[in-house]
């Protein structure tokens, strides 16, 4: 019989495990974006969304909510958080 594998604790929590993922990928976008602008003046998203403004400014707000996202819930999910606050 096969072993399970043994999963950590944001694995277990199933859906959580990817809104996380996503938030983490929707940050890391906002982020890169906002060096460009801060660097070159290049807003990619802009440039890639700019003809259709709606969706821009959908993609702002889910770069925001995540940020929310991970605010709330870093300290639970981060290994190197969790064993600094023990």
């Amino acid at each position: 019989m096969p072993k399970a594998k043994k999963m950590d604790k944001s694995m277990d929590m199933g859906g959580m495990f990817w809104l996380h993922a996503l938030s983490f990928l929707l940050v890391i976008v906002g982020g890169l974006n906002w060096g460009l602008v801060g660097i070159a003046n290049i807003n990619l998203v802009h440039w890639i969304f700019g003809a259709w403004p709606m969706v821009e400014q959908i993609i702002y707000v889910l770069v925001g909510l995540g940020a929310v996202y991970l605010i709330f819930t870093h300290k639970n999910d981060c290994k190197s958080c969790s064993m600094m606050m023990k």
